[in-house]
């Protein structure tokens, strides 16, 4: 069994002591002054943006990617930060309401990066804010509250070709006028929001566009659509908000779109502050939104949600917000203002999958490392980690605790046969290890502290 392969049938143990139940972990080396708003993926990274000034131990200003580590993205975004990723034409697009990109011209409120730099996307010229972004049909889309994009007038939806921006057939209009949310379903752009008109015809809440013109989606909502998404397995479409009517359905805050009409979801959710960030993952149907408490056949569910089937269940009791979800790596990632899902502590960012230890680390056939079953584990006093390196390579073995917290860095190899942690004084609890060599994480793991 090669060195790879060991490593992952040793973490898959791991993980597998509670596989009965659904189990999460925090980033490793995750550590933010403030909580992610925005994740997206780009280049075998998951990229977060919000109003943090520091990730995962180093200087990051509001957008960060991760892959085994945070990095920085040149000097980060100022005066804001992203609320949207998209990927489009090799490059991945940030935007949200920002004054620049690194100082770059012409990237207030969107910008797109080469994977080593920030580029302009046309002048945004401030004239709002961008909430979504999706690619259909060959041509970038930006969604927000903005009247016009590079220039060019446009009504709270413009479309980017790589060159520059145009209005998309008069745009949406009516009520707070502001686009949400948008997918691709069926050959066509979905749009959800806060608007009654689109293209001058009566939409509400939400709209298509086919590339040349607007349509209705079954008589719309009667409340705001804040998230969608396209289900590919099932061909259909999910679209969740503040409303309490799909069509001529009951339908409480989400329902499903298979073309032709309207159903409801299970028994509903939360109508009055709405979900308002959904997911797939495992064929699963996630939903989630801002600090409430969404309640629904008896039951009570916080924050975040999946839909089993015939009725919405708990996906994790968080104590703060939910802002996003993003399948990574074969992981599902969330982000928030949470500190604790369920009884554990992990802050901000969490994984939940089989690859949430492996995800980023380095091929041993250019960073050899091992780390061997760890011993007392759980243990209350000293815990050892036995280190196998090569000769005249050395590393370090770094602890975390759920928070991303460092609680200890000793020293590996250069004829260090294991690593001696004493965690006499620390509290009871889950920790996480990682080996580093080179400056590259080649192993990662758990241990736990009992009292």
């Amino acid at each position: 069994m090669s060195f790879r392969s060991k490593t992952i049938f040793f973490i898959l143990q791991l993980l597998c002591l509670k596989f009965s139940a659904q189990q999460w972990y925090p980033v490793p080396n995750n550590s933010h002054n403030y909580y992610p708003v925005s994740l997206g993926t780009y280049n075998n990274k998951l990229f977060a943006g919000g109003d943090f000034t520091q990730i995962g131990g180093s200087s990051a200003t509001r957008v960060a990617g991760y892959g085994g580590n945070w990095i920085a993205m040149q000097s980060g975004a100022n005066g804001g930060y992203p609320e949207a990723f998209a990927v489009y034409n090799g490059r991945l697009y940030a935007a949200g309401f920002f004054t620049n990109m690194a100082s770059v011209p012409l990237s207030n409120s969107i910008a797109c990066w080469d994977g080593s730099q920030w580029f302009g996307a046309g002048n945004f010229t401030y004239t709002g804010h961008v909430y979504s972004l999706c690619v259909y049909n060959g041509e970038l889309y930006a969604g927000g509250n903005f009247t016009q994009m590079g220039g060019v007038p446009c009504n709270r939806i413009a479309k980017w070709n790589g060159t520059s921006w145009s209005a998309v057939g008069g745009g949406v209009t009516g009520g707070i006028s502001r686009v949400e949310a948008m997918t691709v379903y069926n050959g066509k752009l979905y749009v959800g929001g806060s608007f009654n008109w689109a293209g001058g015809n009566p939409a509400w809440y939400i709209a298509s566009w086919n590339g040349i013109q607007w349509d209705s989606v079954g008589n719309g909502m009667n409340g705001p659509v804040e998230a969608l998404i396209t289900d590919t397995i099932n061909n259909c479409l999910y679209a969740a908000g503040g409303y309490s009517q799909a069509g001529t359905l009951t339908s409480l805050g989400i329902s499903k779109w298979d073309g032709v009409n309207w159903t409801p979801v299970g028994n509903g959710l939360d109508t009055l502050w709405g979900t308002k960030v959904l997911g797939l993952y495992n064929n699963e149907l996630y939903g989630g939104g801002g600090n409430y408490t969404v309640t629904q056949y008896g039951d009570t569910l916080r924050n975040f949600y999946k839909f089993n089937g015939s009725k919405w269940i708990s996906a994790g009791d968080l104590n703060g917000s939910l802002e996003a979800i993003q399948v990574f790596s074969g992981n599902l990632y969330i982000a928030g203002s949470f500190t604790q899902i369920d009884t554990s502590a992990i802050r901000y960012i969490a994984c939940m999958g089989p690859n949430c230890l492996t995800v980023g680390l380095e091929d041993p056939e250019i960073k050899t490392g091992k780390v061997n079953p760890v011993f007392p584990n759980p243990g209350s006093e000293k815990i050892y980690i036995p280190c196998l390196l090569p000769a005249n390579c050395g590393g370090w073995i770094k602890i975390y605790d759920t928070t991303g917290k460092l609680k200890a860095k000793v020293l590996a190899g250069e004829g260090k046969q294991s690593a001696e942690i004493d965690v006499s004084d620390w509290n009871q609890g889950l920790y996480f290890y990682v080996l580093e060599v080179d400056g590259v994480d080649v192993e990662r793991g758990k241990m736990s502290v009992v009292r």
